[in-house]
């Protein structure tokens, strides 16, 4: 579980990251230094100290934290669960180290030398692959509560692990759309100094934002909002089927 927990600190980071750089944009509440090129990064040191030590607690965490949980379940079978449900699991630690090399790697650097000091070839690859195992790890939380709910609903079957294989492969490729159209509308990769990242150049094209955002929604928004309703479903099935222990309280049957 250990990988579910990064997740969940990788998330907090994206969101603390960009709720301070939204609410500091007005020069009157950031001091803002001046820069001597487009790849100077303009935040003062009261900005981008914090930022680089919590950007480097969570690279350290995103790639030896999962980095463990897939040694740990490869080398000694530490995680005792079935082999779809391990499968789905390293599936994740594996997306969650990716996007970590991927995206906070680079954002740490950056905050660290206020400057981008990453080549070209880094930028590109941060700009327009970074959604790719965000996407991943969205839909394989997906796959793990779908998974659930069919162990507890009839005809309560497992799938084999075959099965779970396609289902991994068919993730990535549909995890890849967004960047497949994205460079087919040949977007550039460019550093944003006041954000401290690379973004691709589709947000500011209106064609390739629509098809983008559409992709977003679909393979994004609406998995989300699955993964939301399943969990509801499970637990209240877990509660259904709860039996009394032997002290008298309630033990909810395992979910895997």
């Amino acid at each position: 579980m250990l990988g579910f927990i990064i997740d969940g600190i990788v998330r907090f980071y994206v969101r603390l990251k960009y709720h301070l750089i939204l609410t500091m944009t007005d020069r009157t509440q950031c001091k803002m230094e001046t820069t001597a090129d487009e790849y100077d990064v303009p935040w003062s040191l009261a900005v981008t100290i914090p930022l680089g030590i919590y950007e480097s607690s969570v690279t350290v965490l995103g790639v030896f934290g999962n980095a463990l949980v897939l040694f740990l379940s490869i080398r000694y079978d530490a995680l005792k669960l079935d082999d779809v449900s391990l499968l789905f699991v390293q599936n994740l630690a594996i997306t969650d180290i990716l996007y970590t090399f991927i995206r906070i790697l680079p954002s740490a650097v950056t905050t660290i030398a206020k400057r981008y000091i990453l080549e070209e070839v880094y930028c590109f690859v941060s700009a327009q692959l970074h959604f790719i195992p965000a996407t991943v790890n969205i839909l394989t939380i997906l796959a793990i509560t779908a998974y659930r709910l069919r162990l507890l609903t009839p005809p309560y079957r497992k799938i084999s692990i075959t099965a779970a294989k396609i289902i991994v492969a068919l993730i990535w490729m549909l995890a890849s759309t967004g960047t497949a159209i994205s460079l087919s509308y040949k977007s550039t990769s460019d550093f944003y100094p006041l954000l401290m990242k690379c973004r691709s150049s589709w947000i500011e094209n209106k064609e390739t934002k629509v098809s983008v955002m559409f992709v977003i929604g679909l393979i994004i928004i609406l998995p989300m909002l699955l993964i939301i309703i399943f969990s509801v479903i499970l637990s209240f099935i877990t509660m259904k089927r709860s039996k009394p222990g032997r002290n008298g309280h309630s033990a909810l049957i395992p979910l895997l």
